[in-house]
């Protein structure tokens, strides 16, 4: 069967003129990658990240990745790649 699992996009705009933001998203999918994630850029201007995780996907895991998007947030600044 094709299309199993859920498709999450996290788009990442300019906190200040709201333009996308490709080269913060290509810096949270590098440290997500470090971090043992599977994630992919998309859009237009490659400013959304794709999580697809499996349907089965249990709570833990969920929390896993919660803290892993949070900790490269917080490592790529707005407008740029790995601050690290």
């Amino acid at each position: 069967m094709r299309g199993r699992g859920l498709l999450i996009g996290i788009e990442f705009r300019d906190p200040r003129t709201g333009a996308p933001d490709g080269a913060r998203a290509t810096g949270v999918m590098i440290e997500l990658c470090t971090m043992g994630m599977l994630v992919l850029t998309a859009g237009a201007e490659g400013e959304v990240i794709e999580l697809t995780p499996p349907l089965i996907i249990t709570a833990a895991e969920i929390e896993r990745a919660v803290a892993a998007i949070a900790a490269a947030l917080a490592l790529v600044p707005p407008g740029g790649g790995s601050a690290g």
